[in-house]
């Protein structure tokens, strides 16, 4: 018998992962497949691109993103998209890579973005100029999304860099149904970063520039839209791969 509480392992996509167990192995069977296994992946993909766009984003966009998440969660639950189609998507695209784009901008936003705005200066109001010591950052973010929306980064030196910059978290949430609560071991931006870790994060991403020859984006490219467009581009392809003919 199950137990109810259920863990969704690493980055809070690991659900995904156990749910692709079940399928190959049969180890829970039809039921639970059609139950809690749907729910779970469900409730998973909320958490998690709730969690993923905490630090990333300002109000307006994250609000955006986590309602395109809770329209793909409905069509999970209500067999749209199945779980295969889930699984694959989201470990090709949300896990192995947006999530690193994510990253990168929350790195940004949280240390030098906001970090930067006058005091009393809403956190939504934009920014005109970059300050000098925000200069370099800025461009070595840039050039790291760029490239890894291009594929031009391995996964060695995203992992790397990850290294670096996150940490894992554990939490329980209710799923939706209330049928039981999912367990996630996660993976985000680091809360406090010091002087030396920050130091530390641009070294790793000014090498990792350097060996891969990334080019500066040209002056049109928005980080924020561009990484918030890769995660909506997301959502779309994972309705698509769920369309049954």
């Amino acid at each position: 018998m199950m137990n109810k509480k259920n863990c969704c392992g690493c980055f809070g996509c690991g659900c995904f992962v156990v749910i692709a167990a079940f399928l190959i192995g049969g180890y829970m069977g039809v039921d639970f497949l059609h139950g809690k296994g749907v729910e779970f992946a469900a409730s998973g993909l909320i958490h998690t691109v709730d969690k993923l766009t905490e630090m990333a984003f300002a109000d307006a966009d994250r609000e955006e993103i986590n309602k395109a998440a809770v329209e793909v969660a409905e069509k999970i639950r209500s067999g749209e998209i199945g779980l295969m189609e889930v699984m694959t998507e989201t470990g090709q695209k949300l896990e192995n890579n947006l999530h690193n784009q994510a990253m990168l901008l929350a790195f940004y936003r949280q240390n030098y973005e906001l970090a930067e705005k006058p005091v009393g200066e809403g956190a939504e109001a934009a920014e005109t100029t970059i300050p000098a010591e925000a200069a370099e950052p800025a461009e070595l973010v840039d050039r790291l999304i760029f490239g890894m929306m291009n594929k031009k980064v391995s996964k060695d030196q995203t992992a790397s860099l990850t290294a670096v910059l996150v940490e894992r978290y554990t939490e329980t949430v209710e799923s939706k149904d209330g049928s039981g609560r999912i367990t996630t071991s996660s993976r985000r931006l680091k809360k406090t970063l010091t002087p030396e870790d920050r130091a530390a994060s641009l070294d790793m991403m000014r090498k990792i520039c350097n060996e891969n020859n990334l080019p500066v984006p040209g002056a049109d490219f928005d980080r924020t839209a561009a990484v918030k467009q890769e995660l909506l581009n997301f959502f779309a392809d994972l309705k698509k791969a769920g369309k049954k003919e």
